[in-house]
């Protein structure tokens, strides 16, 4: 995985290089239009019933549109990022609450407060990754206009490292399959050549030279076993030779 420069920018209106560095960190983890995955359904749900919050979402924040990976409450997908809270707590290092949204500024005019589902209430916490870049959120939402306590702000603000942990073990994983795969395909390759005629039969060959030195230094012979050590090196030049030649037509011919 691309190593990133850590975040320089913290403050609500994000400079427009830490947000390309902060898109590069999102479209790394490849978790964007993905099917629904169990490990984060949990979490969403856990949000919603420790947070008493009839919606709750993961939602991650790209350059026009927030896309929600899993939900509860809400059968939304996406929304333009225009009519987006999470916009706001992506730019914040703590979680963003709005006690009261029809009596905020930001968002009194919201189509979702005016219209359906008739948000009053919003708390994000934004999912930070291990470089300091913010992905998203982990927000719960509610129809009528409340406040968090204490223990519902920690318990939503450890959800959200629960959700960057298992975006980076999912990572992980798809790094291993990746790796696992070129294993199998150096494999194969290797498998291949040393299947090739001109390979067995220099290995024939050094077999039988190897064999011949043994009786000749049990003979104790040493000019047979001599000669026989100069016609081993020249044997495994020419094997080496070979294998060099046709890791290189493997290579060129995976190229073209």
């Amino acid at each position: 995985m691309t190593k990133l420069p850590p975040p320089m920018c913290t403050s609500l209106v994000t400079t427009e290089s830490y947000e390309e560095l902060r898109l590069q960190a999102l479209h790394q983890y490849d978790i964007l239009y993905t099917a629904a995955e169990e490990e984060f359904n949990i979490l969403v749900a856990l949000a919603s019933t420790i947070c008493e919050t009839p919606i709750a979402l993961i939602s991650l924040v790209t350059s026009d549109k927030q896309w929600f990976k899993a939900g509860i409450g809400i059968d939304v997908k996406e929304t333009p990022l225009s009519v987006s809270f999470c916009q706001y707590a992506v730019a914040l290092d703590d979680i963003l609450e709005v006690c009261d949204t029809t009596s905020d500024i930001r968002f009194f005019q919201n189509p979702y407060v005016t219209g359906d589902p008739k948000i009053r209430f919003y708390a994000g916490a934004p999912l930070v990754n291990k470089d300091g870049y913010k992905l998203g959120t982990l927000c719960v939402i509610d129809v009528q206009p409340r406040e968090l306590t204490e223990k519902q702000r920690f318990a939503l603000a450890t959800l959200s490292e629960q959700v960057v942990a298992h975006l980076e073990l999912r990572l992980k994983d798809q790094q291993l399959g990746k790796e696992k795969l070129l294993l199998e395909q150096a494999y194969k390759q290797l498998s291949e050549i040393s299947n090739s005629p001109d390979l067995m039969i220099k290995l024939t060959q050094l077999k039988t030279l190897t064999e011949k030195m043994e009786f000749a230094l049990v003979e104790k012979d040493m000019a047979t076993t001599t000669s026989y050590l100069t016609l081993l090196k020249k044997q495994i030049v020419t094997l080496q030779a070979t294998l060099e030649q046709q890791l290189l037509n493997r290579s060129i011919s995976s190229i073209i």
